[in-house]
């Protein structure tokens, strides 16, 4: 069995309530399966009665959570680019190829994840991060 270093947990809507529940709250509960004791949780979860679900399934497993717009954010600028503001780095001038506020939202996700790697792997550059790489 592989255990990962951290888990991302990206927002929850009702658009998987198909798969999933039938209530933020219940999605979120399936979402938060994935949250290994004493692992990082990276998450996007903006709803409160759905983070509530997330925080009280890492509090049970003793795994600290980075929520954005908490510990970490991220500044859209024009275009397809945006700033990552983390918990010790900021990365300006980042470039994202997908559309939509949420794909930002995602890579910021993905961001702070490498940056809590960084303690882990220090071989994850930020350079390598801008590239997705």
């Amino acid at each position: 069995m592989l255990t990962p270093e951290l888990s991302i947990i990206t927002n929850v809507s009702l658009e998987h309530r198909e798969y999933l529940g039938h209530s933020l709250p219940a999605i979120a509960f399936e979402k938060a399966g994935i949250i290994k004791r004493r692992r990082p949780v990276v998450t996007g979860v903006r709803q409160a009665s759905a983070f509530a679900v997330v925080e009280q399934t890492a509090r049970k497993k003793s795994a600290p959570v980075y929520r954005l717009g908490s510990q970490f954010r991220v500044r859209r600028q024009s275009g397809s680019r945006f700033t990552y503001h983390g918990m010790d780095h900021v990365w300006p001038d980042m470039v994202i190829g997908l559309q939509g506020d949420y794909q930002t939202q995602n890579a910021a996700l993905v961001l702070a994840a490498c940056e809590l790697l960084l303690t882990r792997a220090p071989l994850i550059s930020p350079k390598a991060s801008a590239k997705g790489s």
